[in-house]
C-alpha cells in the first residue's frame, strides 16, 4: 500500500521517501529495504536495531542519499540531510557488490568445521563410557531435579546469536570488497554510533 503526503511518499514496511526521492537510486534503496523486510524476518530485527543516519555517495553517478533510521522506521532523502553517523562512498559497482557479500553464522561454522567434528568424535566415547559407569539411569523425577538448574539458566540465554550472520571471509565477493577497501575504492567514515550500524545495515541491504 502506498500513501502520499506533503512530506513525501510512505511505502510499506515503515519506509518513507522524502521529497524528490521517489525515483532513481533513492527509490531503489527504499524498495530494496521494503522487500527485504517482507521476505526475511531476521532482517526485521536488524531494522529495529538500526538508529542513526547513513549517507551513501555514488561517485560515478554523482548521487548522494541519506538513510535516516529510527526505532523501526526509515526515511530516504536525496542529498545529505543532517549529520551522518556513517558515510559510505564508492562507485555504483562497489555499492552493488556490497549487497552481494557472502554471509555465515556461528551455527554454520560449527556445523561445517572439521575441528568441531574431530572434537565431537574425541569426546563421544569417553562421555558414553562415563554415562554407563554411573550405573542405573536415574528416574524421570531424579533427572528433572538434576537438570533443573541448567534449564533455568538456559531459559535466560538468547540463542539467536548462534544464527546471527556476519561476513564470510572465505567468500569471493567478501574478499573483493575487503580488497577494494584496502585499495581506497570503497571508503567508509563513521562515529561511535555509526560503527555499530555497519553490520546490521549490511545484513539489511544484503540480497544473498
Amino acid at each position: 500500500m502506498v500513501g502520499e503526503s506533503d512530506a513525501g511518499v510512505e511505502l510499506a514496511g515503515n519506509v518513507e521517501l522524502g521529497p524528490g526521492a521517489d525515483q532513481g537510486f533513492a527509490s531503489m534503496m527504499a524498495e530494496l529495504v521494503r522487500q527485504n523486510l517482507q521476505d526475511d524476518a531476521s532482517k526485521r530485527d536488524d531494522f529495529q536495531r538500526l538508529k542513526g543516519r547513513v549517507c551513501m555517495v555514488v561517485e560515478d553517478a554523482e548521487v548522494t542519499i541519506t538513510l535516516a533510521f529510527g526505532g523501526g522506521n526509515l526515511r530516504v532523502d536525496v542529498g545529505t540531510v543532517g549529520t551522518p553517523d556513517l558515510t559510505l562512498r564508492a562507485t555504483s559497482e562497489w555499492i552493488t557488490q556490497m549487497s552481494l557479500m557472502e554471509w555465515t553464522s556461528v551455527r554454520q561454522l560449527t556445523q561445517n568445521s572439521p575441528t568441531a567434528r574431530r572434537l565431537s568424535r574425541l569426546f563421544a566415547t569417553p562421555l558414553k563410557t562415563l554415562w554407563i559407569s554411573m550405573g542405573p539411569i536415574p528416574t524421570d523425577g531424579m533427572a528433572r531435579r538434576a537438570v533443573a538448574p541448567v534449564v533455568r539458566v538456559l531459559k535466560h540465554v538468547d540463542h539467536r546469536w548462534l544464527q546471527r550472520r556476519f561476513p564470510d571471509w572465505k567468500g569471493q565477493t567478501t574478499r573483493e570488497i575487503a580488497g577494494a577497501t584496502r585499495e581506497g575504492k570503497l571508503h567508509s567514515h563513521f562515529n561511535r554510533r555509526g560503527a555499530t550500524m555497519v553490520l546490521p545495515l549490511s545484513r539489511l541491504l544484503s540480497v544473498v
